[in-house]
C-alpha cells in the first residue's frame, strides 16, 4: 500500500503558476502525489513543459475519455479531485460521478474575475 495521499486535478494546459501551486501544495504535505491530466502537446497553445518532480504526474491526453478517467479515479483512490475545464465533458461527468461518492470535488476556475452575468452563470452551475 502506498504512503502517499493521491491527489487527482483535471486541468487544459498547465502553465508555470500552477506548477508553483503544486510545488506549494507538496511543500505543506509531502506525503501528496499529484496526479495531474492535461492537455498533449498537440492541443496546448504555448510550448510550455513543467519541470520534473517526483511528486508530480502529468497524464497528457488531448481528449481523455470518460472510461479513462474512471479507470484512473478507481486505481488512485484520491482524497480530493481539483476540476478545471469546464469545456471538457468528461472532466465534468466524471468528477459529478466522483462527487457522488463522497470524494471532495474542487471546481476551479483560473480566469479573471470579471463580475459579469456570464461568470454568474457559470458559478452557479459549477
Amino acid at each position: 500500500m502506498s504512503h502517499f495521499e493521491n491527489i487527482l486535478i483535471l486541468y487544459a494546459e498547465v502553465m508555470p503558476y500552477n506548477v508553483k501551486a503544486f510545488d506549494e501544495l507538496i511543500r505543506l504535505n509531502n506525503k501528496l502525489k499529484l496526479n495531474v491530466v492535461c492537455f498533449e502537446k498537440d492541443k496546448k497553445i504555448t510550448s510550455y513543459e513543467p519541470p520534473l518532480n517526483p511528486n508530480i504526474t502529468y497524464l497528457q491526453k488531448s481528449d481523455p475519455s470518460f472510461k479513462f478517467l474512471k479507470e484512473l479515479y478507481i486505481n488512485l483512490k484520491p482524497k480530493m479531485v481539483l476540476v478545471s475545464g469546464r469545456m471538457n465533458k468528461n472532466y465534468l461527468k466524471i468528477s459529478r460521478e466522483i462527487k457522488n461518492k463522497g470524494v471532495l470535488v474542487v471546481g476551479m476556475n483560473d480566469e479573471q474575475f470579471l463580475n459579469n452575468y456570464k461568470q454568474m452563470i457559470q458559478k452557479i452551475f459549477s
